[in-house]
């Protein structure tokens, strides 16, 4: 006689086989094992090129980057276009990163982020045919989406359950990722002659992606000239 946890394993493992296909006939299981195939080639193709950007470089206009503060170590490593009018940051290596924490321009910033988030096209026809592939199993599954296929027998069971599970966790960490981002919204608005915003909802609105490593780096460095003044106050008094 089975145990209560043989038995479950054994529930675990006969869901497995309905998921490869086991009861479908010897057409319908070819074809399965072909889309199988396929979706776990793609997929791994996918994640291979995921760092893929749409474009190597962005153009930014020579007035603009020079007017802002960013220091001659990653000025002297950008190059101009033909016209010499429009530096061209990369969107690889590190200088990019270095200008989202350094770089005072937001229209510049937020370029950059694009361009980093952006994905080649290429990339894109990847996804669309792994999209495409997952939906048909799914069909000769008898499933209504590739999600309720990979949830059958699972603890979720649904998609629909694993929504309101992420929608309750976004409800529940709100709170806290307002406080987070508070000090990044203070200051932001300060330097822009902003209202601080109270609420949530404000604060959401006034930080954008291109601003957290900005302002992040600002305070970072504030903290740090503060604590090396208190310092030399201290240093001086007991002197």
């Amino acid at each position: 006689r089975l145990s209560q946890e043989e038995l479950k394993v054994g529930k675990i493992l006969l869901e497995d086989f309905k998921k490869s296909g086991i009861y479908m006939n010897p057409e319908a299981r070819t074809q399965f094992i072909s889309l199988s195939q396929d979706i776990s080639i793609v997929g791994q193709d996918f994640i291979t090129n995921v760092d893929a950007v749409k474009d190597l470089y962005i153009n930014v206009p020579v007035k603009d980057l020079d007017q802002d503060e960013v220091g001659p170590a990653v000025m002297n490593q950008l190059s101009k276009d033909i016209s010499g009018s429009y530096y061209k940051i990369p969107s690889y290596g590190s200088i990019p990163f270095i200008l989202l924490r350094t770089c005072r321009n937001e229209d510049i910033r937020s370029k950059i982020w694009a361009s980093l988030h952006s994905s080649s096209k290429e990339q894109i026809n990847r996804l669309t045919q792994l999209v495409k592939l997952r939906a048909i199993l799914a069909r000769i599954m008898g499933k209504e989406s590739y999600a309720a296929y990979q949830l059958g027998g699972k603890m979720a069971k649904e998609p629909h359950d694993v929504k309101m599970f992420l929608e309750s966790l976004m409800k529940f960490s709100k709170s806290a990722t307002a406080k987070e981002l508070k000090p990044i919204a203070d200051m932001k608005c300060k330097s822009l002659g902003k209202p601080i915003p109270q609420s949530d909802e404000e604060i959401f609105h006034s930080v954008r992606p291109w601003d957290r490593d900005y302002y992040s780096f600002q305070i970072q460095s504030q903290n740090k000239q503060n604590k090396q003044i208190q310092s030399v106050s201290l240093s001086t008094y007991f002197t």
